[in-house]
């Protein structure tokens, strides 16, 4: 049995990561968000959960439609069973 991940769980995978907002979508991909405050950060952010082992970003980075000047990741977890 798969067990499901905690938003706790995700910052912990993907740990140094820090993005401003982590929430998991209804399909089961999670989105991370960026303010525009500090981009710099935002982009190393990015290229830290793009090599994390087990991640991989199906979108993104773009703006966030719902939040203007936001940048957003769509991305997957697999999740391994022992």
């Amino acid at each position: 049995m798969n067990k499901v991940l905690t938003n706790s769980d995700v910052l912990n995978l993907i740990s140094p990561a820090d993005p401003d907002s982590l929430h998991l979508n209804a399909n089961g991909s999670w989105e991370a968000l960026w303010s525009p405050a500090n981009p710099h950060a935002m982009d190393m952010d990015i290229e830290i959960i793009r090599r994390t082992p087990g991640v991989t970003i199906i979108c993104g980075p773009k703006f966030c439609e719902r939040l203007p000047r936001w940048t957003s990741i769509l991305f997957r977890i697999k999740q391994v069973t022992p």
